[in-house]
């Protein structure tokens, strides 16, 4: 069986940072390390995960706050298993996710799979099914990958580090390997929950639409133009109604 290496950077995750592990921890697949690389929280996030008495969760104390992709990537360099797979700290797993996904892998040889998952949002739930298919035009689209549903192997794709980017971060890496890789297994079970949090969506998607664009440009190389096109193809309906509404 090989060994999968779960990276979580946290941040301020006091108040879930223990339900994110626990889902972890219970996993029906045995090999595994857990590897959280803590972004200089202040709230006593490394004092909740230093409770936790499991030889195989291993914390990792960063001096300063570099961002989600600088300690996703400080996790990924401590990384000791074949299988890379990513939780945000606020997110938290089936616990049978990693059984069915690293044997889905295997069974098919595939190097980059994700699955669907459930947003929750107060007392709502709400599934996220993935399209029939992902690979590297198609994602350009818009990124419709949630990061705590990846995972990938080392041995075939080597090790991506994430862009150092405030934003998008994850979008420009599934672009980088599925430029390797060509397609995305996608694993038709939500076996995972992204918890949605206030200032998740809303006051979040300018800028997001501007590092996306940066994604495009800059680890994409694409042209202005095509940038531009993919860009505001992606635009959600209601943001075009917000718009039309402040211009016309």
């Amino acid at each position: 069986m090989d060994r999968v290496s779960v990276v979580i950077p946290s941040y301020n995750a006091a108040s879930y940072i223990a339900n994110a592990l626990e889902s972890v921890l219970n996993q029906t697949y045995d090999n595994l390390e857990v590897i959280v690389a803590d972004d200089s929280s202040t709230d006593g996030t490394c004092s909740v995960i230093k409770k936790i008495k499991d030889p195989r969760v291993k914390l990792i104390e960063r001096t300063e706050n570099g961002g989600a992709a600088a300690a996703r990537n400080t996790a990924m360099r401590a990384a000791r298993g074949r299988y890379i797979a990513f939780l945000d700290a606020d997110d938290y797993w089936t616990l049978d996710k990693l059984s069915v996904q690293i044997k889905e892998m295997q069974e098919k040889a595939v190097s980059f799979s994700c699955t669907d998952y459930i947003v929750r949002a107060k007392n709502r739930e709400m599934l996220l099914a993935m399209p029939e298919e992902i690979d590297y035009r198609s994602l350009l689209k818009g990124n419709v990958i949630n990061t705590s549903t990846v995972v990938y192997d080392t041995d075939k794709l080597g090790k991506h580090y994430m862009p150092a980017l405030p934003m998008a971060e994850d979008f420009a890496t599934w672009l980088n390997m599925l430029r390797q890789c060509t397609t995305t297994l996608i694993i038709r079970q939500p076996l995972a929950y992204r918890m949605r949090r206030k200032d998740s969506l809303s006051s979040r998607l300018i800028p997001m639409k501007y590092f996306t664009y940066k994604v495009y440009r800059e680890t994409q190389g694409l042209s202005v133009i095509t940038s531009l096109y993919y860009l505001l193809r992606a635009l959600p309906p209601g943001l075009w109604k917000r718009l039309r509404r402040a211009y016309i």
